[in-house]
C-alpha cells in the first residue's frame, strides 16, 4: 500500500493556498480566453476546449487537438513550441483501457465501443499551460508562435 498522507507542513501551505484560489481561477480564465481570443482564426486546422455552458472552470490547461487532415502533425507542432520555450504536455490518460493497469491485470469493464475519437484525441492532442503565473504577454507569445508556425506549414 500507500501512505499518501500530508505532513503537517504541506497541510499548513496547502491552507495557505486555498486563500488565494479565487484569484488563480480568475488569472487561468483570463488567460483561457485571451488563447482562444487569439487561436480562433486557426479553427481549420485545431479544435479547442470549450466550457460548458453554466460553468466557471479554473483551466488545468489549454488542450489543442489537430483536426482530421490537418498539415503538419502534433509532433512538429510541439516540437516548434519547444524550441521556443513553450511547454507542453501530451492529453492525459486517453483510452483508459489501453493503460497498463488495465491491460496487465485484465480489469472487467463495460463494452462501450471501440471508443476511437478517444484514441484520436490521445494522438491528436496536447496542452498549452494557462498557469495562473503567467500573464497576458506569455498568452500572445505563444499564441503568435502557433500562428507563426501554422502559417510556416501551409
Amino acid at each position: 500500500g500507500y501512505n499518501l498522507k500530508i505532513t503537517d507542513i504541506q497541510a499548513a501551505l496547502g491552507l495557505e493556498q486555498l486563500k488565494k484560489i479565487d484569484s488563480f481561477a480568475r488569472r487561468r480564465r483570463q488567460n483561457y480566453n485571451i488563447l482562444l481570443g487569439e487561436l480562433k482564426s486557426l479553427e481549420d486546422y485545431f479544435d479547442f476546449q470549450r466550457p460548458e455552458r453554466g460553468s466557471r472552470p479554473s483551466w488545468f490547461g489549454f488542450l489543442i487537438t489537430l483536426k482530421p487532415g490537418c498539415p503538419f502533425t502534433r509532433g512538429e507542432l510541439v516540437r516548434f513550441l519547444h524550441n521556443r520555450m513553450i511547454v507542453t504536455r501530451m492529453f492525459l490518460a486517453g483510452n483508459i483501457l489501453k493503460q497498463p493497469y488495465f491491460r496487465a491485470y485484465k480489469i472487467r469493464h463495460r463494452v462501450v465501443g471501440d471508443l476511437k475519437d478517444t484514441d484520436y484525441v490521445l494522438r491528436k492532442s496536447f496542452w498549452v499551460g494557462l498557469y495562473h503565473g503567467i500573464g497576458e504577454k506569455q498568452c500572445r507569445y505563444i499564441a503568435k508562435s502557433i500562428k507563426e508556425f501554422v502559417r510556416q506549414s501551409q
